[in-house]
Formats: structure tokens, sequence, C-alpha cells
């Protein structure tokens, strides 16, 4: 071997630094290498548990949405090269949606910015040092004497939190803000129960599912966690399955899999809601005030809900005897898809209906849920600050608030009115 490898130009201590790396060494022994040998490392200071050519796998958590899932990221070389789900997270208990496999895609984005850029005078971009960028916005925020504010889209975290400190110690604030918030689940919530946030729900545990358009196997709240407890819930096991009936102006992917589909139209989720809900209060025995919401629901009966819906009233009543006979059941509304002016509306009946039912603390439950950020009222009070010159330096991370607010909220121009914004936007967005 020493003397093929001495005929082919290559001496010992050449040898042992490619052959050691997988593939590299057998293109040199079959004759095939070249004189430029690249940096096969591709950093300075190695991790002692590295080893080339052997995977590492690294716990992390997803940030494609709010539910948080936990990641299993598979790397090579420091590179990542795929992820999983985490098997021994309790949301997503190792399954992955496509939006979480294609969050890759970012890392490797064509477009993506690598490194700093600084606007010229002129309008474009020039790239400067990190050490530049840094001294600058240093700078930057010394001079706000306390008017700075950073505008957050990234969920509750380690991060999240050393980003509220840095803002604190600085004299400023951070806004938490999503674009599909589900504001109008929070303002029912708020309504009905007193509660500024989102509530977790047990579909595992509901033996009658009753979706007001609230397509929650794809995009509301949670859709991994659940898709676990739905699988659950309404597979065939001891005997029996859990039902599902959904009430929706559109087929979408709850629709499709649910046992019973009524089509309604757009808006009348609330009547539904509510008429089921008086049902329930008059027929079985529930909460204690049972008795006085069902003399205030008296008015929302199954024919006034019919003749809203287009639904039958039959229908509306016997699904309504089901749900009550059905303990513990699950009602949702909400969502992605159910954006219209009732929306906060069909919420607060759907809350009504899991309330009379006994489904509060069972199924629906407060205190461990998804965390919410600060909303659209947040976005409009920063909004109202930037506009009246009250931030001197803005930041913003992992948002892109120009683009996913209405033209008429005037937030974009309001950004305008910062004397100094700095945003970590991997692309040009």
């Amino acid at each position: 071997m020493s003397d093929a490898t001495e005929s082919k130009g290559m001496d010992r201590r050449r040898f042992l630094s490619v052959v050691g790396v997988t593939g590299a060494g057998g293109a040199v022994l079959s004759g095939c290498s070249t004189d430029q040998v690249a940096k096969l490392v591709p950093y300075l200071v190695q991790d002692e548990n590295q080893v080339p050519g052997i995977p590492t796998v690294y716990a992390s958590s997803c940030a494609e949405c709010s539910a948080g899932c936990g990641l299993h990221v598979v790397t090579r070389e420091a590179r990542p090269i795929k992820l999983e789900g985490n098997p021994e997270h309790p949301v997503n208990a190792g399954k992955l949606c496509a939006r979480g496999q294609a969050g890759l895609q970012g890392l490797y984005h064509p477009d993506r910015i690598r490194g700093p850029m600084r606007r010229k005078a002129g309008g474009g971009f020039e790239a400067i040092a990190w050490d530049d960028a840094v001294a600058l916005l240093a700078q930057q925020v010394g001079g706000a004497r306390g008017r700075v504010a950073v505008l957050s889209g990234a969920g509750r975290g380690t991060f999240d939190d050393l980003l509220g400190a840095w803002a604190g110690v600085v004299g400023g604030r951070v806004v938490r803000w999503e674009p599909f918030g589900h504001e109008p689940m929070r303002e029912a919530n708020r309504r009905v129960f007193g509660r500024d946030e989102l509530p977790a729900h047990d579909f595992a545990a509901a033996r009658y599912i009753v979706s007001f358009g609230a397509d929650f196997l794809e995009t509301w709240l949670s859709p991994l966690e659940n898709q676990r407890g739905y699988a659950a819930s309404h597979g065939f096991r001891d005997g029996g399955m859990a039902k599902h009936v959904a009430f929706a102006a559109r087929m979408d992917l709850t629709g499709l899999n649910a046992d019973t589909w009524h089509a309604i139209r757009p808006g009348s989720e609330a009547a539904v809601a509510l008429a089921m809900a008086g049902v329930v209060a008059a027929e079985r025995a529930g909460p204690a005030d049972a008795g006085m919401l069902a003399g205030l629901l008296a008015p929302w009966t199954p024919e006034r809900a019919a003749e809203a819906s287009g639904v039958p009233a039959d229908v509306i009543r016997r699904v309504a005897h089901e749900f009550a006979a059905a303990e513990p059941g699950l009602a949702v509304a909400g969502g992605i898809g159910a954006q219209t002016r009732g929306a906060a509306e069909a919420c607060a009946a759907v809350n009504i209906l899991n309330y009379v039912a006994g489904n509060v603390g069972r199924t629906v439950r407060f205190g461990a849920a998804l965390a919410t950020g600060d909303g659209w009222a947040g976005l409009a009070q920063l909004t109202r600050e930037l506009e009246a010159g009250q931030v001197g330096v803005l930041l913003v991370h992992e948002a892109n608030p120009a683009y996913a607010t209405p033209r008429g909220a005037g937030l974009a121009a309001a950004i305008g009115k910062a004397a100094f914004k700095v945003s970590t936007a991997p692309v040009m967005d």
C-alpha cells in the first residue's frame, strides 16, 4: 500500500488525513483523487462527541407553528440533514407533519441571507461584518434611551425568555404576535370564562365530537396532538368508537373524516351551537347553573337554527340528544378556515355548549394549553406607539408584519417612523 500511495503523489500524513472520511478515502485509493483537498471538517472547534461519517442527533423543537412539537435533528459533520419527531415529546410523540418535515428547507433556502446587511443611502443594501453590525445595534439601542420595542413571532421557549429579559434590561418591551393567533377563540374565552388563553382539548377522551368549522385535523391549534387523540377515540376499541359530526360551510380534511358532515350557511355556527346547548341544558343534569342557562337558551330553538343554517331542525335535535348522552363529549369551533364576522360569537356558543354538557374540566381544560402572544390588541398598541414616534429602535424577529397584516392597519407605514429598524429575517421578505 505504501508503494502504491507514493506512486500517486500521496505522502503518509496526507493519506491519513483523507482516508478517515467516508467516501474520500475510497476515492484516493481508486486513483480518482486530485491535488485539491477541501476542508473536510466544516468547523474549527469540533464537538468531542462528533465522529466524521457518523450521524449525530440533537433534540429540539419545531417552530413552523405554535404547537412546538419535539424534534430530533439528524446531523452529519454539523450539517442538519433530516428532521424527525421526538418519540418522548408529549405533544407529537414521534410524529411530524409536512410543515415540520419541510422546516429544513428554510435552512438551505437558495435566497437565504448569508450575513448582516445595512441599507445604503440610495436605498439598496450592502454587506457588513458581524462586529460592525453588533456595534451599530448597540450604539442605536444605547441612544434610544428605553424607546426600544421587539415584535416577535417566536413561540415560548428559552430564547423567548432571553429576548424578554434583554428588552427589559434596555428599557424596552416585547410584543408577541402571530398572523393566525386564533383571536376569536381568545375573545370568546374572555367573554364566557374570563380566561385570556387557549384551552387544551382532549380528543382521546371524547366519546362524541362535534366540530363547527374547526379543521382540527389540519390547521387548528395543535394538529398533530389533535390527530393522535382523534385516532385514539375514533378508532374501534372496547367494542365501540367515538362519533364525529361536522357542521361546516366547506368540506375540509376534518369534514372528510367525519362520520356525518352537514353543510351550513357561513356564519350560522353560533345558532346551531346555541340550539344544541338549549336541548342539552333542558335534558341532562349539567352544572349547578344549567337550569338558569336553559331559560336563557330557550329562544334559540332547533327550528330557529334550521332557518339560519339550512340544516333540518330534527337533525340538530338528534345530534344534541346524542351529544348529551355521550360522556364526555367535545365541541370545537374557530380556526383559520372559519373566520367570519361572527367567529367570536360561534366560539362563545361552543363554550356554552361544552359547559352545559359538563365537558369543561374534562375534555376542555384551561391552564395547561398552548402559549399565546399579545394578539391583535398588542400589535395595535405597538402601531399607535410607532405612529406617535415613541419607538426609536424596532427589532422584528421571526415575523413579517408588513405582509401579514391588513393594509388598513397601517403598520407598514408606522414602521417607517421608527428611527432604526432591525429584521432577523432569513430571506428578504
